[in-house]
């Protein structure tokens, strides 16, 4: 083969490698929202439509996995954002020295021990 024809077969592996990853990504995320749809569903039209249709059953347990990470991703975001506000609300005692993050470690393991302040 010639140069010219590597390059041609190079750039169709190339390309089918970029569809290929985006269309994974599209995947993933369809799959995260069909759980969710299903998990939103009244359970008596799930089983029915679980029995009536066994590869949706096959599909709901295989985005288990996306749909699992999603949930946590989006619970660490949120944990993040409470987490600033609960110290806006109730700010490290004054007595705790170092700079903010050191205070709010020793008040975090503090707390955890039973100390208020």
């Amino acid at each position: 083969m010639t140069s010219t024809e590597w390059t041609i077969v190079g750039f169709a592996v190339l390309a089918t490698l970029i569809l290929t990853v985006l269309l994974a990504s599209f995947a993933w995320r369809l799959l995260v929202r069909y759980v969710d749809f299903v998990l939103q569903l009244p359970r008596w039209i799930v089983i029915i439509a679980f029995l009536l249709l066994p590869p949706a059953f096959v599909v709901f347990i295989a985005g288990l996995i996306p749909y699992a990470r999603w949930v946590a991703r989006t619970d660490k975001e949120l944990a993040g954002e409470l987490e600033e506000q609960m110290w806006q609300l109730f700010p490290p005692p004054e007595h705790i020295k170092g700079d903010e993050k050191t205070r709010r470690e020793v008040a975090k393991k503090r707390r955890a021990l039973g100390y208020m302040n």
